[in-house]
């Protein structure tokens, strides 16, 4: 059979005929020209709003810490100021009340006032603390923020008033006791002592009085002193629950007790003593705060940096915490030392929530060092300090050969936000007592995932794994394993680790919320709320931009709805919502949570009753 091939001769192609002319040209290009011209003020305009929220972050951040300053200062100073004074207010701060900001220059204002202009009361005064800037285009901005400061002593200060339990200035629970204690010499001029309970915000949450009752001034069913025969204190106790004075719960947050001595008064009822004493004391209200870790090892070990080097020295801590704290954001461990009998420098290292298991390499044999650790919410609240840990790094009495670590290849399975790693037992190595997987992120710190206790004839490859928990979403980690064994002084020996082996984290499409706060009818009209995120999964805070509330009428019958749509900026998984309302004067109303609710879908809804004070 013939194939004959046909060749089709190439037409022409005629540029006047296909292309475009100089006139469509000019007009294409005038045209894009308008366009983008158009896009300018839109892309001025969010340039413009990215500076302003830089800034007002700046000047939020810059307000905190002038009020944190202001708290620790004596209360003498805080009225002795001329706030009015930039040189008086920075020489009393320690710090310039003028910051260069992102988008221009950051002034800050301090303006006291006592609370007794208004209540005849001499007990705190209002702080105010603003901080303004001009703007891009000169637009003027202000962000401010106002606390409390109670007076903290008066007179011979003979006074002592302790509120307990109440480790390291918490109430974790209610009730607790309020107690003023006074020596029997001033006790026996007291006729009571009056105590008061204030929120930060000073309002008054409660007060009651306690009597002595040698006094005969006592009323009948009223509270009185215990005194013991040879003790020379006497005790004016009261067991306070944390409720309002119409019996809801309070909030969690900063209260400050005041008590003050009545002295026995005078028969002419026109001539009163005032109070001779005063004492105060101010305690944060956190029923959620972590617990006091308990450390469970504290081991002395030495590793092989690499293969066949010379081992180095760690200390391996391992704790455990009471797993019912549902907000833990991070663990601190504590160190000090000593070497040769000088104090070496103290070191805090700061680990994610997950974290149970340390090892310190930053150590020199030789030398002892002591370790605590305590838990932090994601308020920043801590918790307690658990007991101290010491150990004392002698090195190794005899030579000692770490194990090998797997030789096999690392696998890894990935579900949500965990990672599950496994890895064959070597069978060169019957000796290991444990392996360890390690992680390491973006920032090259290498974290210890878990030490995995090996079982005496382990070999089967599927029998050791590991599941790293809560890793983020998009982020690419390094995991490494290394081997363990114990010799006969216990010393740990620890092997080169293993290769990485990179994985990294699929990111999910994104979800959203729709939170609806609702106002119940009797309630204070909030001026706004902040809104802040709380991911059950990760323990992360996300604040959201705070709204200004409609004008509403407090005495409808309908519950009012102030709508706030996330927009999809999460990822899948546990969160609450968290709010704080603020009165019209910008002082905090109350808070509010919402109940866990799982995000799955955009605009999934969310509710956050307020039925704050009246």
């Amino acid at each position: 059979m013939k194939v004959r091939i046909r060749h089709r001769r190439r037409q022409d192609v005629h540029l006047g005929d296909h292309g475009f002319t100089l006139v469509e040209l000019l007009i294409t290009i005038i045209a894009a020209g308008l366009f983008f011209a158009a896009l300018v003020p839109v892309f001025l305009m969010a340039t413009q709003q990215s500076s302003t929220d830089r800034a007002r972050i700046l000047a939020t951040n810059t307000v905190q810490s002038a009020i944190e300053r202001l708290r620790d200062l004596p209360y003498g100073d805080l009225l002795a100021t001329d706030w009015a004074d930039p040189a008086q207010a920075a020489a009393v701060l320690g710090q310039d009340l003028h910051w260069k900001g992102p988008a221009s220059d950051l002034s800050v204002v301090v303006a006291t006032h006592p609370e007794g202009a208004a209540s005849g009361s001499e007990d705190y005064l209002i702080a105010t603390v603003t901080a303004a800037w001009v703007g891009e285009g000169g637009a003027p901005h202000s962000t401010s923020m106002k606390t409390a400061i109670y007076r903290q002593g008066l007179g011979t200060e003979t006074l002592v008033l302790v509120v307990y339990p109440a480790p390291s200035g918490f109430i974790t629970d209610t009730p607790v006791t309020v107690s003023a204690q006074l020596n029997a010499a001033d006790a026996a001029q007291t006729a009571r002592i009056d105590f008061t309970v204030y929120a930060n915000n000073g309002t008054q949450i409660e007060e009651w009085s306690v009597y002595n009752p040698d006094t005969g001034s006592a009323p009948a069913g009223a509270e009185l002193a215990a005194h013991n025969a040879g003790d020379p204190i006497w005790y004016f106790d009261h067991p306070w629950q944390a409720l309002t004075l119409d019996g809801q719960e309070l909030a969690d947050g900063r209260y400050s007790f005041v008590a003050k001595t009545v002295p026995i008064q005078p028969a002419d009822p026109g001539d009163p003593v005032p109070p001779s004493e005063w004492a105060s004391k101010e305690y944060v209200l956190d029923r959620d705060v972590p617990g006091r870790p308990v450390i469970l090892a504290c081991q002395a070990g030495m590793q092989e940096p690499s293969p066949g080097s010379i081992p180095q020295p760690f200390v391996y801590l391992n704790w455990e915490l009471d797993p019912n704290v549902s907000d833990l954001a991070r663990f601190e461990i504590g160190r000090t030392g000593t070497l040769n009998g000088s104090a070496l420098p103290e070191k805090i290292v700061s680990l994610p929530n997950w974290a149970l298991e340390y090892v310190d390499r930053d150590v020199v044999e030789g030398a002892t060092y002591t370790y605590k650790v305590i838990g932090q919410d994601i308020q920043g609240q801590r918790g307690l300090w658990s007991e101290e840990s010491a150990i004392t790094l002698a090195g190794a009495s005899a030579d000692h050969t770490p194990e090998p670590p797997p030789s096999g290849s690392i696998a890894y399975a990935i579900s949500g936000r965990s990672v599950t790693c496994s890895w064959a037992a070597s069978l060169s190595a019957p000796a290991v007592d444990a392996y360890r997987l390690y992680r390491q992120g973006a920032d090259g710190v290498r974290l210890l995932v878990q030490t995995v206790p090996v079982e005496l004839g382990t070999t089967d490859p599927g029998a050791l794994t590991s599941t790293d928990i809560w890793v983020e979403y998009g982020a690419t980690y390094t995991y490494f394993v290394t081997a363990v064994s114990l010799d006969v002084d216990g010393l740990q020996w620890e092997s080169a680790s293993t290769s990485g082996v990179p994985v990294r984290v699929p990111e999910p499409p994104k979800v959203g919320m729709r939170v609806d706060v609702q106002v119940q009818p009797g309630a204070a009209v909030p001026r706004s709320a902040r809104l802040m995120i709380h991911s059950l999964d990760t323990g992360d805070l996300i604040p959201a931009n705070p709204w200004d509330y409609p004008t509403i009428d407090p005495g409808s019958s309908n519950v009012n709805k102030n709508t706030w749509v996330t927009g999809d900026i999460l990822y899948p998984g546990a969160y609450e919502v968290i709010a704080i309302f603020y009165a019209q004067d910008n002082t905090v109303l109350s808070t509010s949570t919402s109940e866990r609710i799982d995000v799955s879908s955009p605009d999934t809804p969310v509710h956050v009753p307020y039925s704050g004070p009246g």
